[in-house]
């Protein structure tokens, strides 16, 4: 019986760190997305009649604006 609650216990606390984790990564995923939004609109904005191309190197890496 004591077994049994230990893995129990095991078993718990290792979900709650596994759903911490995911809320953290998730976090920072949509924290990273709006600030792109944002960096996104500005090169819009800046861009006036010349062409823009946007590039983006990973997940978690700011976008890039390229003005031709």
């Amino acid at each position: 019986m004591q077994k049994d609650k230990v893995k129990l216990l095991i078993l718990l606390l290792g979900s709650v760190f596994i759903m911490g984790a995911a809320m953290v990564i998730m976090l920072k995923i949509y924290n990273q997305h709006v600030e792109n939004e944002q960096i996104i609109e500005r090169c819009y904005e800046e861009s006036g009649d010349r062409s823009l191309t946007i590039e983006k190197n990973g997940v978690f890496s700011e976008v890039s604006c390229k003005y031709h």
